[in-house]
């Protein structure tokens, strides 16, 4: 069903109505920051198929939308031993900043990993900035210090993008950079969320989500992510 096209670090590929996937990481290589989380043994294909209960021509906050999604997510995180996320009565209505940060707190405190300290307007502006030009944000050699990112396009909302990066990453995913299980591209999205950052420092959070991004590409939408400690 997929079909995948290399360049650089970027991977397109066909799932559901969605025409194309696109994913790009920035892993981390200061000395204080790494991932020891435990990767999945296989890669899971969302079911259900979120993608068939969301909108392809815009971002998708619909109840149906977001109740296939958590429930992918519920599925997914059931197989790991994890209880179910929380979402909040008024989640569809926040935006996609508050919305990923709820997410990815639960999903790293459900691993033992610090919770983001709060979510920054800069490093949220860094993220449009990637989201908006369909490449990996990266804050600026005066503020970057420990950091990893991601990146992704033709994704419904942020909660799809949790589970495209936390689940479904590995060989016989979008992520071209997985062909086979040695890889080291392999659950690299899940890594960079998944990161453990030193206990010293404010560890913040920003992200960005565009209705279309500005290389006329025709994704629809972009989302970009930042997750760091300032130097």
């Amino acid at each position: 069903m997929a079909t995948c096209v290399i360049a650089g670090v970027i991977a397109l590929a066909s799932m559901g109505t969605f025409s194309k996937i696109i994913e790009d990481i920035h892993l981390p290589v200061s000395q204080g920051v790494y991932s020891d989380a435990s990767n999945p043994s296989v890669s899971l294909a969302p079911s259900p198929n979120f993608f068939n209960a969301c909108n392809p021509n815009t971002i998708d906050n619909s109840q149906g939308c977001i109740q296939a999604t958590q429930s992918a997510i519920d599925r997914a995180r059931k197989i790991e031993g994890l209880g179910p996320i929380e979402l909040p009565s008024d989640f569809a209505q926040l935006s996609a900043p508050v919305q990923l940060l709820d997410v990815i707190n639960q999903e790293r405190t459900a691993r033992g990993y610090r919770r983001v300290d709060h979510l920054s307007s800069y490093l949220t502006s860094v993220s449009k900035r990637g989201a908006t030009t369909n490449s990996d944000p990266s804050p600026s050699q005066s503020w970057a210090g420990n950091f990893t990112a991601n990146w992704a396009g033709g994704i419904p909302n942020a909660l799809a993008a949790d589970y495209m990066w936390l689940y479904d990453d590995g060989v016989g995913s979008p992520n071209v950079n997985c062909q086979i299980s040695s890889d080291p591209g392999c659950w690299g999205h899940r890594n960079a969320i998944l990161a453990h950052f030193p206990k010293s420092g404010s560890l913040s959070f920003g992200a960005s989500l565009v209705a279309e991004s500005s290389s006329g590409q025709g994704y629809y939408d972009s989302i970009a992510m930042v997750l760091g400690i300032a130097s």
